[in-house]
């Protein structure tokens, strides 16, 4: 909320959002406090809502994803494409990943959607295990917003709700989320970046 840099430092095995420590911390630390670093912004505003009530609102670095819930049943969702204003899918499934460019490399790369680069600005929205021929990951536009209509579900078919890897508890049942970039996003540095 605050718009304060994050300088990221890789000391395990995974992390493409942080800076490789082989050259140590200090030539990073010190680029970062002279300026010379790459600033790169992603993150998601989720908004869930029942009937025209919205209940919450959350943010996200990674992806927002709606997976079926405890019982095991698959969802039904509707995908609607806001101001391209296009309907797009009307499927039963396991649910739908919702990301940005950095949450490409999370969850939506592991159910089969594109690998994005860092400066895309649009959101990628990845179907998991839907029931049909027709369904394909799909790139929007930086303005488009996602919106997941659930109203279709019978009471038997619940849905679980996670923000980059979290689940989000909620008090009644939703039937419509809006997912879109945030105005505010996270703000990563990014040393000697040599390409994604």
């Amino acid at each position: 909320k605050h718009r304060v840099p994050i300088l990221g430092i890789n000391f395990g095995h995974l992390g493409f959002l942080v800076n490789s420590s082989k050259d140590g911390v200090i030539p990073i630390v010190a680029a970062a406090l002279a300026g010379d670093v790459v600033r790169e912004g992603a993150e998601l505003h989720i908004e869930l809502w029942s009937g025209e009530t919205q209940v919450a609102s959350r943010f996200a670095l990674n992806e927002f994803s709606v997976t079926r819930g405890e019982l095991g049943p698959a969802i039904i969702w509707i995908w609607h494409q806001h101001l391209a204003g296009t309907h797009v899918l009307i499927c039963a499934g396991d649910g739908l990943v919702v990301s940005s460019a950095t949450g490409s490399t999370a969850y939506a790369l592991s159910a089969g959607g594109p690998l994005c680069s860092p400066e895309f600005r649009g959101l990628v929205v990845v179907p998991l295990a839907p029931h049909t021929l027709l369904s394909r990951s799909v790139i929007t536009g930086p303005s488009d917003i996602v919106e997941i209509d659930l109203s279709k579900n019978p009471e038997s078919r619940e849905a679980s709700y996670f923000v980059d890897g979290e689940i989000v508890i909620l008090d009644e049942p939703i039937d419509r989320v809006l997912v879109r970039k945030s105005n505010n996003p996270t703000i990563l540095l990014r040393y000697k970046s040599d390409g994604f």
